[in-house]
């Protein structure tokens, strides 16, 4: 992996809810336009690095660092504007607002027709219901419109959570088409996933979690080629 600088840095991570500790000296690198995976079992404690690193869960011990910068202390709309986006579980839009209205209210500053127009051409569908209402849309539909945070918002660092769930096997390709163009054009991205196979091949790099630590680090090759697949992942 790229030993440089990384877009998102996690070192020696401890962080939980309130009094129970779930995640215990995880440390991870997001190098800039790549797509990591964040893999393990349902309660290993994915989201809670994906909140961590939004500054959404405290840490109570350890150091979250974008682009070199200490954020650890940051809130989540401080990262935010450092350029941190979390795409959380369970297609975040809100049903009441229309696709336009949606898409507009992510945007910073002046520019909401540009990042609509970007949203549109990232997914035509969404040109296509831009006066629908977000409730109204199907589930894929719903992922796409919450997905497009990422360009609405020019992020450069996007935490991706489980955006395949529940979704077709023709839209979950349609999305991670959209995630391997935001790394292509420079983005980092932390993604957790339960379509293991399919995240592994946008993946360069990848990491295993199982109750809270880290119990590999390296290339989706080498992922497939252990035991620790069969072993967490199986």
């Amino acid at each position: 992996m790229d030993s440089g600088v990384a877009a998102l840095e996690l070192a020696d991570i401890t962080s939980g809810y309130g009094n129970t500790t779930v995640l215990r000296d995880i440390s991870l690198r997001v190098p800039t336009g790549s797509v990591v995976a964040l893999l393990g079992a349902n309660g290993a404690g994915k989201t809670t690095v994906l909140r961590a690193a939004a500054g959404l869960n405290p840490v109570s011990r350890g150091r979250v660092s974008v682009f070199g910068a200490d954020v650890t202390p940051e809130d989540p709309a401080r990262r935010a504007r450092r350029g941190v986006c979390l795409i959380p579980e369970g297609r975040a839009v809100f049903k009441s607002l229309s696709v336009r209205e949606n898409l507009v209210l992510q945007v910073r500053g002046s520019g909401a027709a540009h990042a609509v127009e970007k949203a549109a051409e990232a997914f035509p569908i969404l040109g296509r219901r831009l006066g629908q209402t977000a409730g109204s849309l199907s589930g894929g539909e719903q992922q796409m419109l919450a997905l497009a945070r990422a360009y609405t918002t020019d992020p450069r660092v996007v935490l991706v959570d489980e955006p395949s769930l529940g979704l077709a096997p023709q839209v979950v390709e349609t999305v991670f088409g959209f995630l391997d163009r935001l790394a292509a054009g420079g983005t980092a991205l932390l993604v957790v996933d339960q379509f293991i196979g399919r995240v592994l091949d946008s993946a360069d790099y990848a990491y295993v979690l199982a109750q809270g630590e880290l119990t590999f680090a390296g290339t989706p090759a080498q992922l497939r080629s252990g035991d620790v697949f069969e072993k967490y992942l199986g």
